[in-house]
């Protein structure tokens, strides 16, 4: 039913119930009066008693009231229509806000939301916001590690090669710019930091190749088997070249190589943006499993040396053998001669003492 129709239904209401109010008056006056109801009885009271002219006009002001309270409910009704289809809307909306977020859209807003809901959605975006972070910086570190599981199961023979092979992936995986890796040998007694490879470094900085316990950052981590991560990289310690000259670099990451808490070597990496706790926590992490690799292959190395050395110790064994068994014939064969001539010299003493008697 149409508004206007409502209306006038509550006017014409209004004028009935306002109408039946001075008939219901007059009759009333007219039988306490003992009058008969008569249109000149009807004239006689409203001059006696002049409220029934007041009363006369209750239909206009019931109708005038009934129209505006008509209205008023209308207002009112649409007014709550309006309320119950947004209130209605907003779950639709707070899930559809939430949808976002959980797709990853954490710049979307919601305007429906008052104070206290808002807050509520905030921390859930913030939460899944650190969520998404933490399963991103996760998935980051899983497919590193399987990425140099890789790497440090591939089918490099010697050392050099695969420690290039590590540093290459390294400076590039984690976003640096330059890396070096040095693996521990010893002289004697004698323990230092030996170079194995590097990426994108000047040649400069390697003038020297060894590195000794307690020199420099790379001595300190030799020493102390700590993670260094320097901020603030002091003038002169290494620049990085590019196409617009040399810059000092923004963080220096310097991380031991550990294998049951015994140094095997370490990796400097350097690069312009400042190394995340994650990016660190993965390189220490992944230090183990280079750790482990590069014992490997220098076990293996030893190994092969001592197979070598034992192989040839064999074969000069065997020559010697050789040599002892040809020399042993050519005694036997030169005592024998010696026999067959004493013989000889034997049977010749014996003629000459015959001939002689």
């Amino acid at each position: 039913m149409k508004a206007k129709d409502i209306i006038t239904r509550f006017t014409l209401l209004g004028f009935i119930v306002g109408f039946i109010f001075p008939v219901f008056a007059l009759v009333l006056d007219m039988v306490s009066k003992g009058l008969s109801i008569t249109f000149d009885n009807v004239v006689k009271l409203h001059e006696v008693t002049p409220i029934h002219y007041i009363i006369d006009f209750a239909p206009l002001v019931l109708a005038a009231t009934a129209y505006f309270v008509g209205k008023y409910i209308l207002a009112l009704k649409a007014e709550l229509t309006s309320k119950l289809e947004v209130e209605s809307s907003r779950p639709k909306k707070f899930a559809s806000y939430i949808n976002t977020l959980i797709e990853g859209n954490y710049d979307a807003k919601c305007d429906e939301a008052d104070n206290e809901i808002l807050g509520v959605f905030n921390k859930l975006k913030n939460t899944l916001k650190e969520y998404k972070e933490r399963e991103k910086r996760q998935l980051w570190t899983t497919e590193g590690l399987t990425k140099f599981i890789a790497v440090l199961r591939s089918d490099e023979a010697d050392l050099k090669s695969l420690c290039n092979e590590i540093i290459v992936n390294l400076v590039k995986y984690i976003k640096a710019n330059q890396g070096s890796i040095y693996i521990l040998d010893e002289e004697g007694d004698d323990q230092f930091l030996n170079l194995m490879a590097t990426y994108a470094y000047d040649s400069k900085k390697f003038q020297n190749k060894r590195i000794e316990p307690g020199e420099g950052l790379l001595g300190q981590v030799f020493k102390e088997k700590e993670t260094v991560l320097l901020k603030e990289v002091p003038q002169g310690y290494v620049t990085i070249t590019s196409g617009l000259g040399e810059s000092t670099p923004a963080c220096i990451l310097i991380i031991p190589l550990l294998l049951n808490e015994e140094l095997v070597g370490v990796i400097e990496l350097a690069g312009f943006k400042v190394f995340e706790d994650y990016e660190v926590e993965f390189t220490e992490k992944l230090g183990e499993n280079i750790a482990a690799a590069v014992s490997g292959i220098k076990t293996a190395e030893i190994t092969k040396t001592l197979l070598q050395e034992a192989q040839y110790n064999t074969e000069q064994m065997r020559s010697q053998e050789e040599e002892m068994r040809q020399n042993m014939e050519e005694l036997t064969a030169t005592q024998e001669e010696i026999e067959r001539k004493e013989k000889e010299y034997q049977q010749r003493i014996l003629e000459l003492e015959a001939k002689l008697k």
